[in-house]
């Protein structure tokens, strides 16, 4: 498998955060052109964002719903993750 071939062969949703601005980017269509977002507010110097769970699971939701794919077989199979800092 060629280093790009998986972007053609599976479903998937690319998550990409900032520890600084506790924010998270979940892409929405195959060319990962469309996104949504999440943030949240949290004291400073804080290393981890603390609703990480919460705001990828609404984000993998609001993907879902905008792409209409509800009951599907075409739900994510990989979830590459990207972070910053």
């Amino acid at each position: 498998m060629s280093t790009y071939e998986w972007t053609t062969t599976r479903t998937y949703t690319l998550l990409a955060i900032c520890i600084k601005r506790p924010a998270v980017t979940a892409s929405v269509d195959a060319k990962a052109s469309r996104y949504v977002a999440s943030i949240r507010i949290q004291r400073g110097r804080t290393e981890i964002i603390a609703d990480l769970a919460n705001m990828v699971k609404k984000l993998l939701k609001d993907s879902i719903k905008l792409v209409g794919v509800d009951n599907s077989p075409n739900y994510p199979t990989e979830t590459p993750f990207f972070g910053e800092n």
